[in-house]
């Protein structure tokens, strides 16, 4: 099949080469103005400026240009196309993504003061991780808005550590969110822990063995 392409296209290229070398052929000479009636033909077909040679070397030359142009994507397939349809693909998980990014660099209350809106030492260890550990385009710290009498405060106290003690890492943007995070403090998860294991069985022999250990 490929052999039979190649062969008609290669039958297009010369029977095109062929018309337009004849009909340049014929506007380049002045044989037809020693005819009778060929002076007329020859300035229908040559006309000013080349006339018919010169619109078919402009179709001569667009398929050219056309015919290496998919040569060239034949031979590289599956390259470039396989990159845009990868990052087409990777479009519709982005906003995951983000939004994964954005839950695990949230400081809510409990990273907080609650009277004087202050990072607490929960904050300050979650700020510290962020601006050591975070790429720096990832280098983002959202703070959860309860309420806007507090936001102002804490986005305040978010910012004066960063400046003291992470300047040196790089530039990180401070911002406000709605969004809260699923989780909790650790008292509650400890609790559940407790509860966990408080609940477990005594662990004990199956009476259905029979016999003491030492008759073993």
């Amino acid at each position: 099949m490929v052999g039979i392409k190649s062969i008609v296209m290669s039958g297009v290229v010369m029977a095109s080469a062929l018309v337009v070398s004849s009909a340049v052929a014929q506007c380049n000479s002045d044989w037809g103005n020693h005819v009778h009636g060929c002076g007329h033909q020859n300035a229908r077909i040559c006309g000013v400026g080349g006339g018919f040679a010169a619109d078919y070397r402009e179709q001569w030359d667009r398929f050219k240009a056309d015919y290496n142009l998919t040569s060239a994507r034949n031979a590289a397939w599956p390259q470039p196309f396989k990159c845009r349809d990868r990052a087409l693909t990777y479009q519709f998980f982005q906003t995951n993504i983000d939004a994964g990014w954005e839950y695990a660099y949230t400081l809510t209350s409990i990273h907080f003061d609650t009277e004087s809106n202050e990072l607490n030492r929960a904050g300050e260890a979650k700020v510290a991780w962020i601006m050591q550990t975070s790429p720096q385009h990832r280098r983002s710290i959202f703070v959860y808005q309860e309420d806007s009498d507090s936001i102002d405060y804490r986005i305040a106290s978010v910012k004066e550590t960063v400046n003291r003690w992470y300047g040196h890492l790089g530039v990180a943007s401070i911002a406000a969110t709605n969004t809260l995070p699923q989780g909790g403090d650790g008292t509650y998860f400890q609790t559940i822990n407790e509860l966990y294991l408080d609940s477990r069985p005594i662990p004990a022999l199956n009476a259905s063995i029979g016999g003491a250990i030492g008759e073993q």
